[in-house]
């Protein structure tokens, strides 16, 4: 035997049999083996435990007064063992996900729907995740099950990622006020509104057109997609972003494609490593993925596959 709850367990056995031999049959051990683990708990707790009897073993005195504690310590042992469970219906908890919500519609919305049906006694909280360049700390000073992200060249060595979905970018503009872009030519002269969120990396789009050797006119930046969105309606600014987003924030606006190369913003679930056999977390970043899928399956047509 191995464990000290094993031993602990084989005691028992014995003490409520009286043999050996019963319990090495009922367990499928050998008799030697048995007979070995009660000699290593004779020695460590100093006492006989069980004395030979006629045919049958009697526990001591000192194994008598000790029984109950000694089922009590195996049952605990053992429960440690057991990997928990989740319940969803009787969850009442307030688990946080991380994401920059207007971006993330109407994904999160379905997220939502789905946790309200399972798990009606808790309450989901969706922050805004601001900067990635922040995550691992938002990480650490919120405590969120995890984080939906458009994805990063890379991650810190603490966060475990799985990709969700894919979404190709387009140019958005308010058709009242100007036409849709063309051209290279066009796209260049146009002004430009873009997510800011004030640090240093350069965007998906900035790194797209860099071989082309020109610069976009940037006239304004903003933290928030919502908030991108009002700026482009009653102006002649165009902006490119998700097509997913004309379903939700940039519904009033119109689009096109971009007349040049730029790859499709990728999105990863992330949550921290400490977290990843939390029973709860994997249940919500299962709801998660479930949903995704479902929402991508919708709009495309087609089930997704890996990213």
């Amino acid at each position: 035997m191995k464990t000290s709850a094993e031993r602990l367990r084989l005691l028992a056995e014995v003490f409520d049999t009286g043999s050996v031999s019963e319990v090495a049959l009922q367990l499928g051990m050998s008799q030697s083996s048995v007979s070995y683990a009660l000699e290593r708990l004779r020695e460590d707790m100093n006492d006989p435990l069980l004395v030979k009897v006629g045919r049958t073993l009697e526990p001591t005195a000192f194994l008598r007064d000790r029984i109950p504690m000694i089922r009590r310590v195996v049952a605990d042992l053992e429960g440690l063992r057991k990997k928990p469970t989740f319940k969803a219906a009787r969850f009442t908890g307030s688990p946080i996900v991380l994401a920059n919500v207007a971006e993330m519609m109407p994904l999160l919305g379905r997220v939502a729907d789905a946790f309200r049906a399972a798990a009606p006694n808790a309450r989901l909280r969706l922050l805004e995740m601001g900067s990635r360049a922040n995550l691992l700390e938002s990480f650490d000073k919120l405590l969120p099950v995890c984080a939906l992200t458009v994805r990063s060249p890379s991650y810190p060595p603490e966060l475990m990622t799985k990709p969700l979905w894919s979404s190709e970018q387009v140019i958005y503009y308010d058709a009242a006020q100007r036409g849709r872009v063309w051209s290279v030519a066009e796209y260049f002269d146009a002004e430009h509104a873009v997510l800011d969120f004030g640090g240093e990396a350069q965007s998906t789009v900035d790194q797209s057109v860099s071989p082309v050797g020109r610069k976009r006119k940037i006239r304004v930046g903003v933290p928030q997609v919502a908030a991108l969105a009002s700026m482009i309606k009653g102006t002649n600014l165009i902006c490119t972003m998700q097509k997913s987003l004309h379903r939700s924030v940039f519904s009033g606006l119109s689009y096109c494609p971009v007349p040049l190369h730029v790859p499709p913003v990728l999105f990863d679930l992330v949550w921290h490593r400490r977290d990843n056999a939390d029973v709860m977390g994997q249940w919500m970043r299962d709801l998660i993925v479930s949903e995704s899928a479902a929402e991508q399956e919708r709009i495309t047509g087609q089930a997704p596959t890996g990213l």
